[in-house]
């Protein structure tokens, strides 16, 4: 890369007093139609990961910058770019610079937010960003465009996965696993497939979009400057609906370039999972103990859909709005949690430290309905052993057979 490869608005980020600072690119990509009920868990798995990860860089090579490439699309994207603006904040200004890359013009991509929600999320992910990449639109788009005619936007999107395939060292996927030996073109699994599988005669990169038209050289990176694919499980709307998906919401593999990743991680990923689900396939004892461990104890999250938040509200005579600004609290912007009271050990604001029960039992969210049998607790019989030391109902009481158990599991990732 030379320096007149890069427009006014990138150089900062490449380079420093005409010196090239070698930045650590990191290509995002993910689905849009996220499961809800995911997401905080995403965000948590995903944030814990790039605090420990920036941590290493910084220690191991404090002058080189990192990037992030991110489309900015509705789901996976804008919760990455939400997560690394968030966890940026604790490391030096410049280390970690967030650029959007649209596929195409940007007055053609905004298109996509047509809906007002979808455009007031477009827009609060674009203030977490430093800088945008609008790829030019391809020749035959091009030629529809001077017609007057609607563009392909698969074709631009192929171009997308192209280029952020080619233009990183390392790639972060939040992705269901589906659909790897023939991924739809321009799709998450083709960034992923692209990464992985390099074509020799592909040019669109980092370099060639920013200049498409002086820079003709073929600037993909080899195979050498690769670094690692980092995936986060991500279950999809459709979640519910396909009984083969049991991984965990937020599980992290990470998978070294140019290790064959399809052999050791895609390809034998539901043989794999499956076989971990299956351990108490038996079914598993369990009788609430009343105890109230569960309510109390180390700070975490009660998860709230909107119609809980309502059947809470309605079983307690208060409005809504007084139910969220009293009992509720929100996090990353995205969904309210029950409060805890830190002073008590961050009991749960409903329960009784004196009669060690639920003031709201029955109304209660299903998070408390369905313990212990959470994804996270089940993932292994040593994690639910684990468990069983603080929970004295667990491998108690009645069998609950396994088609029980995954009912329950499945009704919210925690």
């Amino acid at each position: 890369m030379k320096p007149s490869d890069i427009t006014d608005d990138l150089r900062p980020f490449f380079f420093k007093d005409g010196k090239y600072l070698d930045p650590l690119i990191i290509s995002v990509t993910g689905h849009r139609d996220i499961w809800p009920d995911a997401e905080i868990l995403l965000m948590d798995s995903l944030s814990d990961f790039l605090t420990d990860f920036f941590k290493k860089e910084s220690k191991k090579r404090p002058q080189r910058p990192i990037v992030f490439l991110d489309g900015m699309a509705t789901g996976a994207d804008q919760l990455v770019a939400t997560v690394v603006n968030e966890v940026r904040n604790s490391f030096d200004p410049g280390f970690i610079t967030l650029i959007a890359v649209f596929p195409m013009p940007e007055e053609d991509y905004i298109q996509d937010f047509s809906v007002p929600e979808t455009q007031r999320t477009f827009e609060d992910a674009l203030d977490c960003v430093d800088a945008k990449i609008a790829l030019s639109l391809t020749r035959s788009n091009q030629e529809l465009r001077n017609r007057g005619e609607k563009i392909h936007r698969t074709e631009q999107y192929v171009l997308l996965a192209e280029f952020l395939a080619n233009s990183c060292n390392n790639l972060i996927a939040l992705w269901d696993g589906q659909n790897f030996d023939n991924p739809k073109p321009g799709s998450t699994t083709d960034v992923i497939t692209r990464y992985l599988n390099p074509a020799d005669d592909s040019i669109v990169s980092l370099q060639e979009a920013i200049e498409p038209y002086r820079n003709r050289e073929r600037c993909i990176l080899t195979k050498r400057l690769k670094g690692s694919l980092i995936t986060l499980y991500t279950p999809r709307d459709s979640f519910l609906k396909q009984p083969n998906l049991l991984y965990p919401a937020g599980k992290t593999a990470i998978v070294t370039f140019p290790k064959s990743a399809q052999q050791t991680v895609f390809k034998k990923m539901d043989k794999i999972e499956n076989k971990k689900w299956n351990w108490y396939k038996e079914g598993l004892h369990f009788q609430c103990a009343g105890c109230g461990g569960c309510c109390t104890g180390a700070p975490g999250y009660v998860w709230l859909t909107p119609e809980e938040e309502k059947q809470i509200a309605d079983f307690l005579n208060i409005s809504l709005d007084e139910f969220e600004k009293t009992y509720t609290r929100m996090v990353y912007g995205l969904r309210r949690s029950l409060k805890e009271i830190p002073q008590s050990n961050y009991d749960c604001v409903f329960f009784n430290s004196e009669t060690k029960r639920c003031s709201i039992y029955d109304v209660r969210p299903a998070q408390c309905r369905t313990w212990p049998f959470w994804d996270s607790l089940l993932k292994s019989k040593s994690d639910w052993d684990e468990a069983s030391q603080s929970c004295p109902g667990c491998n108690q009481g009645p069998l609950i057979p396994f088609e029980e158990i995954e009912i329950r599991r499945k009704k919210i990732s925690v």
